[in-house]
C-alpha cells in the first residue's frame, strides 16, 4: 500500500474515526465518493485524484485542529 494512503487511514484510527465518520467529514470539505469506495482506498484497493487524496487529508487534518493537535498530514497539490 502507498505510505502516504497508509499515514491517511493510521490518522484515522489515532482519531478515533470510523470509516463512516470519516466520510462524513470528506462530503463536508467537498469529497465527492460514496463511503464504500473511501473505506476501500483506505484499505489499499483503488486510486483517488489527488483532489480526492486532499479532501480526505483535509478532513483529517480538521479533526486533529478540532482535537488541538494541529496539522500533521501533508497535501499532495500545494
Amino acid at each position: 500500500m502507498n505510505a502516504d494512503i497508509t499515514a491517511l487511514d493510521n490518522a484515522r484510527r489515532r482519531l478515533g474515526l470510523s470509516h463512516y465518520d470519516l466520510w462524513v467529514r470528506y462530503l463536508g470539505v467537498g469529497g465527492t465518493h460514496d463511503a464504500y469506495r473511501v473505506r476501500s482506498y483506505l484499505n489499499g484497493h483503488g486510486t483517488f485524484s489527488n483532489a480526492d487524496h486532499d479532501h480526505l487529508a483535509v478532513a483529517l487534518n480538521e479533526a486533529f485542529i478540532d482535537a488541538g493537535n494541529g496539522r500533521p498530514l501533508p497535501y499532495r497539490i500545494a
